[in-house]
């Protein structure tokens, strides 16, 4: 059963030494299921070998943040209108209560508008 879908990101993003995050608004939400899906839609990218990273981290308090798996669930070139696709197993990995994705880009001037999208399922 979905638990929550939406639009978590949508952002106009540019550089390297920048990291975004989903809005705490989402914390709680994307929280809830038993399992975790995520993608990334680009557009207007630019610069030179551009590439994202999208990790899920996971927190018991909100305030300490940890990755909830040992590798970024999105991670590679992006290009115009290029959808990327992740997913946590929420029963493989030990989540807490609060839940957000961390952004970062790679290559040369990088930017892009990203758009994140995910739906949380329960088993129940």
């Amino acid at each position: 059963m979905i638990v929550f879908s939406g639009l978590v990101f949508d952002q106009s993003i540019s550089g390297t030494g920048d990291t975004w995050y989903t809005s705490a608004e989402h914390n709680d939400s994307l929280g809830l299921g038993d399992e975790l899906a995520i993608h990334a839609v680009t557009t207007g990218v630019s610069g030179t070998g551009p590439a994202i990273t999208c990790r899920v981290e996971t927190s018991a308090n909100g305030r300490d943040w940890y990755d909830a798996q040992g590798g970024p669930e999105i991670s590679g070139g992006i290009s115009n209108d290029a959808t990327l696709e992740g997913g946590v197993a929420m029963v493989l990995v030990v989540l807490q209560r609060f839940v957000r994705v961390r952004v970062a880009l790679g290559g040369i001037s990088p930017a892009c508008r990203l758009k994140i999208y995910a739906t949380g399922r329960s088993y129940v």
